[in-house]
């Protein structure tokens, strides 16, 4: 990676200020340990960091050596921040590239495009989500450093979840999970469809069925005309999925603004987890 101050250095700084905030608080001394079930171990090889599952507008990962962030001004490049010398930069180990100097740089390491909250550090290197060409879009995955960077797979999201808006998408032991919701307008109502999948990164089995390696597999879906804000935590071999819903698909009041919004606002909400 180049050693090349950038202006972008303090933003940087303000939010390793802030990773703590991101993190469970100090558990009260002298509290006993919860009573468990299971194998709820921790491996940062293989399994999604729960840190950074509620950021919706920048991508931001630690690492044993390093900080990690694309910023929130939105112009597609990752920064580094090195624990040990202090040094920062666009993450690119090419001395010749002029990184985000120069706009869109897509010949630059360190320009990874705009598909935020998808930076992931899995099996020693640093993978992201980024569009290639239309509507479609690939995982990729490069070095630490910002050298060898490739695309490991191409996604069509025509047809499929994938295509929804909202796309959050985790990695989470040889597994892709996705949480994201559609929106349907009828009778001047704005309504959703909520749902959650996975994409098995080799062939496997789910619940009695064969799902090839890239396929979508459909966990779960729910109809709701408030807003929803999917979420998943990962436990050990487990994924949960936070939720909430009220199940309805029609409005069939009139369309007035206030009586609109007074009648949604009534609607019971579910809130429900998912294993």
């Amino acid at each position: 990676m180049k050693k090349k101050p950038i202006s972008g250095v303090s933003l940087i700084l303000a939010f390793l200020l802030l990773l703590p905030l991101l993190s469970c608080g100090k558990k009260p001394e002298q509290q006993p340990e919860p009573q468990q079930t299971g194998n709820f171990t921790f491996d940062p090889e293989t399994d999604y960091d729960n840190r950074y599952g509620s950021l919706i507008s920048c991508n931001m990962l630690e690492t044993e050596d390093a900080f990690y962030l694309q910023s929130r001004n939105g112009n597609g490049f990752l920064y580094y921040y090195d624990k040990t010398t202090g040094d920062t930069g666009v993450l690119c180990p090419r001395p010749e590239c002029v990184h985000d100097e120069k706009r869109d740089n897509a010949e630059c390491a360190g320009y990874i495009g705009s598909e935020l909250t998808t930076l992931q550090y899995y099996q020693g290197k640093l993978w992201y989500f980024n569009q290639t060409k239309g509507l479609m879009f690939g995982l990729y995955r490069m070095n630490p450093d910002g050298s060898e960077k490739e695309l490991v797979h191409e996604f069509d999201p025509a047809g499929t979840p994938l295509e929804f808006g909202n796309r959050r998408l985790y990695i989470h032991r040889g597994m892709i999970y996705h949480a994201g919701y559609r929106q349907e307008i009828k009778n001047a109502a704005v309504f959703h469809k909520l749902v959650y999948g996975c994409i098995p990164m080799e062939d496997t089995t789910i619940g009695g069925k064969e799902v090839k390696a890239w396929e979508y597999y459909e966990i779960l879906e729910r109809d709701t005309i408030n807003q929803p804000q999917p979420t998943m935590f990962f436990a050990g071999d487990s994924a949960y999925m936070f939720y909430d819903y009220d199940g309805l698909t029609e409005y069939d009041g009139t369309d007035s603004y206030d009586e609109f919004y007074y009648w949604r606002e009534k609607l019971p909400v579910k809130d429900e987890i998912a294993r």
